[in-house]
């Protein structure tokens, strides 16, 4: 379908150093395309068919993912053009013109059409092409002026050609560029997202004034950045290995880029960790390599902190001396017995010190400074074992401690404490049960009341439903009614009599009282671990880094547990003053007829609590008449600074978990 007449608006004129011809008589021009009904012109498209609205020619409003912005031409691209606007050069849109090529041609009657968009209109039209050798690029040409036309330029947005060069300025909170360009200096450049699988959209590169400009490489017309000296350097790396503001960056690359080494004048930015400040200095050895990787190329070396603080003076851009390679092949020599001396006096009291301070210990991972490999080779060294989840383990940790509210009555007449709801899973190879290496972070987990969701609904650790709360109306069998709606679930705690021996038996029941409700008393115990396998999450984040999918607090510890649970032999009942401890089948045995109204008691909320300790008076009391009447008590004389290593236990190992 051709224009309707009427005047048409005009882009500017573009720029001639050369005199503009007089204007013409147009009244005796052959029109450019024919009349409604007469033939058509071999030189011109056929006629159109009905455009679509998904018809690029079509007034509809497109979405763009990324702003483009133009950059004028200038006086020197168009003195020698004509003077004439696009306008003069443009056709209709035709809707079975053939589809552009991968240049961004259309080919028809053995001529190149591209498509433009007048300024004031939202369709497309077309216009004639032929590429000018000298200039680079193409030229609009018309059928009835001899001269080519200006410039046009291939936009890199859906196939548009313009007068203007177009640039592409790239926001870089929106998109994430790759660390490293390539040999034209340019980088990728993909979506920001958390994801790092997200398709790459383009390539890149920064102008002198820090903006990233998206470019096509495969397209001629597309400006492209001169070329970089010392292109795997980006401005961020320099700037952060040495101290060089913005206008002197080109001499930096230029002159690094002639010698080979930063030049005299630029100071380097003193990193305080060794570890990373070498990383850095490896940059110029191995340019193509990212921080992360010249980091893992540093750890393989297997270097001590005294060793790194040495290879930190006399590393020469990059050049690592001979003692270190020497020192690399050590490590790496499994039958040199040598090969952890320098790692072990390192560490020599490093696993004592994880013990008492844990994941809070201010000390460089040896990950920052040893391989995978040789870390897991010097854990072995130092017995650990892994269990089928590819954590370290140890069965010579002597105690953990775990702080909770269910009573020494109940494991003593259960002869057991058993795994329960809310704890890890994925480290042991048994069942995890949480616990503590010290002895008042227990008091910790006591205070929350071991840390499980609703543990005070559920009767005994048997009970695999939670109960119903006597003080409001009864709800749906097995929920609590709290304030006429329960956030207490169903679900079954888990376990069941399957997994335990015959003689303990779970309970099914539903829809019984909680008794337990307004206990306000809880407990810490001393767990004897000798023989158990104990996860430390500590020491696996030292020693076993690349399995640390798992979260531990500051100084926990997981025991793997058998289906029927930690037998009542290991477990101690901690005085509220953390002074001395006392076996749970002792005190049970020691309270005699008065278990009954002390359970009670504690169940009620109305026993009497030793002020600022988490044991009550009645339970102290049992511990004091079982270390008066000459029975076995476990002494804590450090208080609530004992840890796990402290603990000498009064009684042999006991012959099952």
């Amino acid at each position: 379908m051709r224009q309707k007449p009427g005047p048409r608006p005009k882009s500017p004129p573009v720029e001639s150093s050369t005199r503009a011809s007089p204007p013409r008589d147009r009244s005796t021009d052959t029109p450019l395309l024919p009349a409604r009904g007469s033939a058509l012109s071999p030189d011109v498209p056929s006629s159109p068919k009905r455009p679509r609205q998904d018809e690029p020619g079509t007034s509809r409003s497109i979405s763009r993912a990324i702003e483009v912005s133009t950059s004028p031409v200038t006086g020197t691209d168009t003195r020698f053009f004509s003077a004439s606007s696009l306008e003069d050069y443009a056709h209709p849109y035709f809707g079975d013109m053939p589809a552009p090529n991968a240049a961004g041609l259309r080919s028809y009657l053995a001529r190149d059409w591209v498509d433009v968009q007048l300024p004031g209109t939202e369709g497309r039209h077309h216009v004639c092409v032929q590429y000018d050798a000298q200039l680079k690029t193409y030229r609009v040409m018309s059928f009835r002026v001899l001269a080519p036309g200006p410039p046009v330029y291939r936009t890199i947005h859906d196939n548009l050609w313009s007068l203007d060069r177009h640039l592409t300025y790239l926001n870089a909170d929106d998109y994430s560029f790759s660390a490293q360009a390539s040999a034209d200096g340019l980088h990728e450049f993909r979506r920001r997202s958390s994801s790092e699988e997200l398709p790459t959209l383009g390539y890149a590169y920064k102008d002198q004034s820090h903006h990233w400009i998206a470019v096509d490489p495969t397209r001629a017309s597309t400006p492209m950045p001169p070329a970089l000296k010392l292109a795997h350097w980006t401005d961020q790396d320099i700037q952060q290995m040495y101290i060089v503001d913005d206008a002197r960056l080109a001499d930096f690359r230029e002159q690094a880029q002639t010698s080979g080494q930063p030049p005299s004048w630029a100071l380097r930015a003193q990193n305080t960790e060794d570890y990373q400040h070498v990383a850095e200095s490896l940059k110029w050895r191995h340019p193509l390599l990212t921080f992360a990787q010249r980091l893992t190329l540093l750890r393989s070396y297997n270097l001590s902190k005294a060793q790194l603080r040495q290879l930190r003076t006399e590393l020469i851009n990059g050049q690592v001396p001979q003692w270190a390679e020497q020192h690399k092949r050590l490590t790496l020599d499994t039958s040199n017995e040598q090969r952890f001396k320098l790692i072990g006096e390192e560490l020599e009291n490093y696993v004592q010190d994880l013990r008492t301070q844990g994941l809070a210990l201010n000390h460089h991972w040896p990950a920052s400074r040893y391989s995978e490999a040789f870390l897991a080779d010097y854990a072995t060294h130092l017995g650990y074992q892994r269990t089928r989840h590819n954590m370290l383990y140890r069965t010579d940790i002597p105690a953990m401690f775990r702080g909770e509210t269910r009573i020494p009555f109940e494991l003593a007449r259960d002869g057991r404490m058993m795994y329960r709801k809310g704890n890890p899973t994925g480290t042991t190879n048994k069942r995890a049960l949480s616990a503590t290496f010290g002895l008042h972070d227990a008091t910790a987990y006591a205070a929350t009341k071991g840390g499980f969701y609703h543990e005070l609904h559920y009767n005994s650790q048997a009970n695999r439903f939670p109960g119903v709360n006597p003080q409001s109306s009864k709800g749906r069998s097995g929920e609590s009614s709290d304030s006429g709606g329960s956030s207490v679930s169903e679900g079954k705690r888990t376990g069941d009599e399957a997994d335990s021996d015959s003689s303990f038996v779970f309970d099914d029941s539903k829809g019984y009282e909680s008794r337990r409700r307004q206990q306000t008393t809880s407990f810490v115990y001393a767990i004897d671990t000798r023989g158990l396998e104990v996860v430390p999450g500590a020491e696996n984040k030292a020693f076993n880094p690349g399995n640390g999918k798992f979260l531990f607090d500051d100084m926990e510890g997981h025991i793997s547990t058998p289906t029927r649970g930690i037998s009542a032999e290991r477990i101690w009942l901690v005085r509220s003053d953390l002074t001395s401890a006392a076996r749970v089948n002792d005190v049970l045995a020691q309270a005699g007829d008065r278990v009954a109204s002390i359970e009670q008691a504690t169940w009620a909320g109305t026993d009497s609590r030793a002020a600022g300790h988490f044991g009550s008076n009645a339970y102290d009391s049992l511990i004091d008449e079982i270390k008066g009447s000459g029975g076995v008590i476990l002494d804590l004389p450090k208080g609530d600074t004992t840890f796990a290593n402290d603990i000498t236990w009064p009684v042999a190992e006991h012959d099952r978990p």
